[in-house]
């Protein structure tokens, strides 16, 4: 399943560098935000996350601390999705630096870059 992701992962590195390159450093952070935050997230969703939520180990008889049917996979999702809203609003601050053109471009692959990122992280990282 993962294999359809390494041909984009590949490009993205290669377009990241070419950025880099560039000295254009702030308009390509926006990509790697969601990178920079899911080693953070995962120490908290193992420690933290998981004790309150729980897992979807056993779905019939999954109980978390507040007796809700939401998991830490759940919690997991909203959170990402939290961070590219966020993430999207900052690069229409950063795109106003670059031309017309490119601008729709530009915010539009940092939708499609995260979310495959977001799918990527959620299925790595999955409680099952």
């Amino acid at each position: 399943m993962f294999y359809i992701f390494i041909p984009i992962i590949v490009i993205f590195l290669i377009w990241l560098i070419c950025y880099l390159k560039n000295n254009q450093v702030l308009v390509s952070l926006p990509y790697l935000i969601i990178l920079f935050i899911t080693p953070i997230y995962e120490i908290l969703d193992k420690y933290v996350f998981l004790k309150i939520f729980g897992c979807v180990c056993v779905p019939l008889t999954q109980k978390n601390m507040l007796n809700i049917p939401f998991n830490a996979n759940d919690l997991r999702l909203v959170i990402f999705s939290i961070f590219l809203i966020l993430d999207f609003i900052y690069s229409q601050k950063l795109a106003k630096s670059l031309k017309k053109e490119n601008r729709l471009v530009y915010l539009a692959s940092i939708i499609i870059v995260n979310v495959l990122l977001i799918i990527l992280i959620n299925n790595i990282f999955k409680w099952s």
